[in-house]
This record gives C-alpha cells, structure tokens and sequence, in this order.
C-alpha cells in the first residue's frame, strides 16, 4: 500500500492508512522499547508489531493489518488503527535534497516530508518536547480521506517519527488525547536513577544522579567520582551547570540559543564532527552541542537563555564511550528540569 515517490523512505515516515473508529481512546498500557535508539514508550496493549529491514516498526491490532501496510498495492488499506515507527538517517535526507543545507531545521524536514507524501495539513503544526527534544506534530491527510498524527524529532544523527493513521476526522478526535499521552511517555533507557534533591539554579531546579558527589561549595558541579572533587583531571563523568549574563558570552538581547551555541562550540574548541540538535527548556528554544575538546574529553553542551541570563548544562567524560553511557540519564535529567517561582 506505500505510494512510492522520488524519495520513498520519507513517504514511509508518514500514515499507513487505517479504518477502525474508536470512541473510547487507545488503551496504552504495553511499554515496548526500541533498543537500538535508546527510547521506550507506551502502546495499545492488544497491539502486535513487525519491523522491516528499512527502519519502520509496524503497530497494528492483528496480523492482517500489519500485513497489508507492508504490500505494493495503493488500493489496500488497514481495516484498524495502526502506528508506525520510521527512522532514517539525516544524512541521507541531506544528500537526497542537498537544498535543505548541511544542518536542516526540522520546520524544512517537515516541510519536505509532507510535500513528498503530498499530503494536506488540516490543523496549525503542535510543538511539544520529545525527550527535551523541539518535536513537530501534524494533523494529515491525503487524497483518500485518511487522516492520523505525525511527529516528528532529531536525534543523534537520526530523523525519527510516529504516526498514527484513522479513516476519517471523527475517528481521529476519538483519539487525539491518547496520541498526546502516547508522545509524553517516550523516555529513555538504560538511565541512573535521580536523586530527589535537585540541584538549585537562580531560575531553574535539576535532579541529578543519585550517588553522585556535589560539593557544598561549588553545588553545580557534580561528580561521578569523589575522588574528582580534589583531582587535577577527573576519571570519572562531571556535570557542570552554570549561569551568565549575556554579555560574558558576547550575547545581546535579540541573541538566540544557535548565537550562544556558536559561541559555546568556540569556547569550548570542540572539533568536528560536532552534532548540533534543537531542545526545548522551560518553553524556550535550545541548543545541545556533542563533540570533543583539545584535551580530548568528550562533552554535551545544552544551552539555552532564560530570563536574560545565558545558561550552559554541560556534560563532561573522559571517553565517547563513557559519554555514551550517561547520555541517557543526561536525557532524564533535562526533563526534570522545573522553573523556580520568582520571589523564591
């Protein structure tokens, strides 16, 4: 049932086409993980999947309509919802429409996926963060009525969506509320737990990792290690949060968090490949940074300017392995972020 076009793995990120009306939302009650990406999230849990070589994930309440999204025919659809998972390199985008530019926005990914798939936008674009991560969702549909959900995020290096796919407009309000609840349980794996005390910014709280070692002076530094507290050069993971004017960072009032991760990627000297991907902190745009410095440390770097202030969470290890192992957590981390009251 995939309509192919010029560029076909794009078409597949978008709906697979489905018939079932159902009034009393999706019961999202099965955890499934993606391992290979780190993630998990919550599906129906009647639901069966098969993934193909391709790197889409088929969700389906029975085999038949798992079955039919897989074959060639345009006239065959599913007969009950169905979700799909696509992944597709950025690279490949990239050198597929090299008008998009070394570092595409989502806004032009998106832009592109649904002119390819030739799809019409029946509702204003939604934005709500995908593991801290700036997400796209769109309301769809195409010249045989369907209509579903599409969102759409980067992550390292990766273009990643899920969709949903209904018949029609009344089918898909049914379940609006459960595709919003389905997008807010993407989480990662393989995280340290958090320690409930969280680290206290001027503007913001963060929880940290449990049994890790703050020093009473210095509480926005946080140590894997407790011997690193005294150390010359730490062996272990450091995390180092920190505020300044925008000024320090050569910043003005109309600077945005690419203007301050420009300077950060400077400052910081880190050598490419750097990979570059929009967050979302506190409602406000952001930007995190991952590459290594002269010293040969690896780094994560989020950024982002809050109230007129510029402010840097930084991730700090001594192997890309090291930093592979923790980003995970660092994804937590940034999603326990809270703003403080003013006044308090």
């Amino acid at each position: 049932m995939r309509r192919l076009a010029a560029f076909a793995v794009l078409l597949m990120l978008i709906l697979p086409g489905a018939a079932f009306a159902q009034q009393d939302g999706l019961d999202l009650s099965l955890p499934f993980t993606v391992n290979d990406l780190g993630i998990q999230f919550d599906i129906p849990g009647d639901f069966i999947f098969e993934s193909n070589n391709q790197g889409r994930i088929y969700f389906a309440a029975n085999q038949d309509d798992i079955d039919v999204q897989k074959d060639d025919d345009p006239t065959t659809f599913p007969q009950g919802i169905t979700i799909n998972l696509n992944v597709i390199p950025l690279d490949a985008i990239i050198e597929a429409f090299p008008d998009l530019g070394e570092n595409p926005t989502l806004d032009a990914i998106t832009d592109l996926v649904v002119a390819q798939a030739q799809l019409n936008e029946v509702e204003a674009r939604v934005e709500v963060p995908v593991l801290s991560r700036r997400s796209i969702s769109a309301v769809v549909s195409d010249e045989n009525n369907r209509t579903g959900f599409v969102t759409l995020w980067m992550q390292n290096g990766l273009l990643i969506s899920l969709a949903l796919a209904t018949p029609d407009g009344e089918t898909l309000s049914a379940v609006a509320g459960s595709w919003g609840t389905l997008i807010a349980t993407v989480r990662p794996v393989d995280t340290l737990e958090l320690d409930s005390t969280p680290i206290e910014m001027t503007d913001f709280t963060i929880e940290r990792p449990e049994d890790w070692f703050a020093d009473s002076s210095r509480p926005n530094i946080v140590y894997e290690l407790e011997t690193d507290m005294t150390a010359e050069r730490p062996e272990g993971t450091v995390i180092v949060i920190y505020e300044e004017p925008l000024e320090a960072a050569e910043l003005t009032e109309e600077s945005t968090a690419v203007d301050y991760a420009v300077f950060n990627q400077s400052y910081y000297q880190l050598t490419d490949p750097v990979r570059m991907e929009e967050f979302v902190i506190l409602g406000q745009p952001a930007i995190t940074l991952r590459g290594t410095e002269p010293t040969g440390q690896w780094v994560i770097l989020t950024q982002t300017i809050l109230n007129g202030k510029a402010v840097t969470l930084a991730l700090i290890a001594t192997t890309e392995e090291d930093l592979d192992s923790v980003e995970p957590t660092w994804i937590s981390m940034l999603q326990t972020i809270r703003a403080v009251e003013a006044g308090k």
